[in-house]
């Protein structure tokens, strides 16, 4: 998943090598978490992973990135794995996990990281309207995105 989102701005046409550059660490800093060997490595994964997707929007110009929910929801997806994966290495330190556990939160990855792509996209259709929509749209506007982060915080609130 990782390797997906470090490579997918890379697809855009040649970039800086900086950007590059912060793929390869997210990358490492990533495969270090998950051997153990650096606990804020996961963290420190996503904010390389963000700013490479942020420095490639910037180099490709103004406009709106239709990928943008793919990415956003790759983006927790990655952060709800490489978190499972610490979780089930402590769980093998003090025991097994129970299938029961792992299916439900298998289960609760699945939905949060399609209501976050759904959310994701209603947003950037949202933002793509045209914007001579007057004062009605605007309070439209505003409700939605509020309402899709009302949802978004009653799916975490429920999984943790």
């Amino acid at each position: 998943m990782a390797a997906g989102l470090a490579g997918a701005p890379l697809l855009d046409g040649p970039l800086p090598v900086v950007l590059g550059l912060a793929g390869v660490a997210a990358l490492g800093s990533l495969a270090a978490a998950l051997a153990g060997w650096w606990a804020d490595g996961v963290g420190v994964a996503l904010v390389l992973l963000v700013a490479e997707y942020g420095g490639s929007l910037v180099a490709r110009g103004p406009g709106l990135d239709p990928s943008a929910p793919l990415v956003a929801a790759g983006l927790l997806l990655a952060a709800e794995l490489a978190y499972w994966s610490a979780d089930v290495r402590a769980a093998r330190a003090g025991g097994a996990e129970d299938r029961a556990v792992t299916g439900r939160r298998a289960r609760r990855v699945a939905v949060v990281t399609l209501s976050a792509a759904a959310g994701a996209s209603f947003l950037l259709a949202a933002a793509a309207l045209p914007r001579n929509g007057g004062e009605a749209l605007r309070v439209a506007g505003v409700t939605a995105a509020a309402a899709a982060a009302t949802v978004v915080l009653a799916l975490l609130r429920r999984v943790r």
